[in-house]
């Protein structure tokens, strides 16, 4: 059975932040690249590197930022608004 990890990805107006969190929600993978108005190339290459780092799982994935709709309308990914996506992360914490 594969291991089903999240994968949450910010795509803003200068950077692509990705996190991969495990089954307990541990963080396993971070990154924070600058896209200088590469998006596509960015956003694809640091999907292959967590595709690679993680072959034998499936991922819940989730899009945000102000780049993040577009690529979502595209893919087929779920987007969240940033500020609904915080709120939702920081009430259980609290």
């Amino acid at each position: 059975m594969k291991t089903v990890l999240k994968l949450g990805i910010d795509v803003g107006s200068t950077t692509i932040k990705m996190i991969v969190l495990d089954e307990q929600g541990e963080i396993v993978y971070r990154s924070y690249k600058r896209h200088k108005t590469n998006i596509t190339e960015v956003f694809i290459s640091e999907i292959r590197t967590i595709q690679k780092q993680f072959p034998d799982s499936g991922f819940v994935t989730s899009i945000t930022g102000s780049a993040g709709m577009g690529i979502a309308e595209r893919t087929g990914i779920t987007f969240s608004q940033e500020v609904v996506a915080s709120v939702a992360v920081i009430t259980p914490l609290s």
